[in-house]
């Protein structure tokens, strides 16, 4: 399954019933919806591809409401995939369902905030993990907005788990030999 950057690379993105032509890089129109890729991305996270998606309906010199977006596409969940992380301009608190959703196979997959950034959403996947499925998300209608797909986070290996423990270990031992 590919980032938002590789937009061409296997998405399909619908809008009113039709699928929505890729623009890249022409600003939004007055006319049929397009997709277009803003500028590049400078948000600190090193994980985000270097564009990501700006959605809005410019009609006669306004920003009007944008049609709900379907973007989809069918691949590989790949092998230790724990959670899908999404950048949405939204907020501190999640979007409700009507605004942004997240399915795989048709079944809808809860949306959590990142405990790390703003506006960074995480959806558990890991039931999914190394399963071919359809990943959709549906963007609801808005004056305008940004989304990206950062990637899938991994399951730490064990050896990570055992490397955390054994560091907590010693922080503990040195922690109590002091209040001796």
């Amino acid at each position: 399954m590919g980032l938002t950057s590789d937009i061409l690379n296997g998405w399909a993105l619908t809008a009113a019933g039709g699928e929505v032509p890729i623009v890249i890089p022409v600003g939004p129109t007055g006319e049929s919806a397009t997709l277009t890729f803003a500028p590049r991305y400078t948000d600190p996270l090193p994980s985000f591809g270097k564009y990501q998606l700006f959605f809005a309906n410019f009609v006669n010199g306004e920003f009007e409401l944008t049609p709900t977006y379907t973007l989809k596409q069918t691949g590989k969940v790949p092998e230790l995939a724990f959670e899908l992380q999404v950048y949405y301009s939204y907020g501190d608190f999640p979007p409700p369902p009507s605004l942004l959703q997240c399915r795989i196979n048709g079944q809808d997959i809860p949306i959590e905030r990142s405990p790390w950034f703003t506006s960074i959403w995480e959806f558990p996947v890991s039931a999914y993990a190394g399963q071919e499925v359809e990943l959709q998300f549906v963007l609801g209608p808005r004056t305008g907005l940004f989304f990206d797909i950062s990637g899938f986070t991994s399951v730490p290996e064990p050896s990570t788990w055992a490397l955390l423990g054994l560091g907590g270990s010693a922080l503990g031992w040195v922690y109590r030999k002091r209040r001796r």
